[in-house]
């Protein structure tokens, strides 16, 4: 308590003990789904930093790319602007889930906070990473209400990207 001379109010600041909330960055996404090399980094959660890297990691120099829904997914992420990001190979959709598989290896990395599962369109994949987000409890999963693009296409038809994107060029565009 402070010296008071003159007869008044006075606001005095105590510390509580409690700190408060930092923030958080949210822009690390994680990706789980099947590489265009499906050998590649098995149920590994590998930090990648940007396009050409995941190309390095995930791709061959034939193309492969091309088509595949997390070779997309990652394209989009960097194109809009993402700076890292971590994928998981989980080499086909029945290993989304289990054991030192697909999502549980993400579970060891704290810097996720949006996780998508391109390609893996069946209920019990929607329902592995909800359930995922769910357990860790600060991850967002943006599947709900999101129209799913196929595989055959990288982008919406023209004048349906939603205001402020742009309409990319893409390495992973087929026709």
């Amino acid at each position: 308590m402070g010296k008071y001379l003159a007869p008044g109010v006075y606001v005095e600041e105590v510390p509580s003990g409690a700190r408060p909330i930092q923030a958080v960055g949210t822009s690390t996404a994680g990706f789980v789904g099947i590489a265009p090399i499906r050998s590649a980094h098995p149920h590994e959660a590998v930090g990648i930093s940007n396009w050409t890297q995941f190309l390095r990691e995930f791709a061959s120099n034939g193309g492969d790319h091309v088509g595949n829904p997390l070779a997309q997914a990652v394209y989009g992420f960097f194109l809009n602007g993402g700076s890292r990001c971590y994928v998981v190979n989980c080499q086909s959709e029945d290993q989304l889930s289990g054991s030192h598989q697909g999502l549980n290896v993400l579970e060891t990395v704290d810097e996720v906070a949006i996780v998508a599962a391109p390609g893996m369109t069946g209920a019990s994949a929607y329902d592995a990473v909800l359930s995922h987000c769910e357990l860790m409890e600060i991850r967002f999963f943006p599947g709900e209400g999101i129209r799913v693009w196929g595989a055959r296409t990288l982008a919406p038809a023209a004048g349906e990207w939603p205001d402020g994107w742009t309409t990319p060029t893409s390495p992973c565009a087929t026709e």
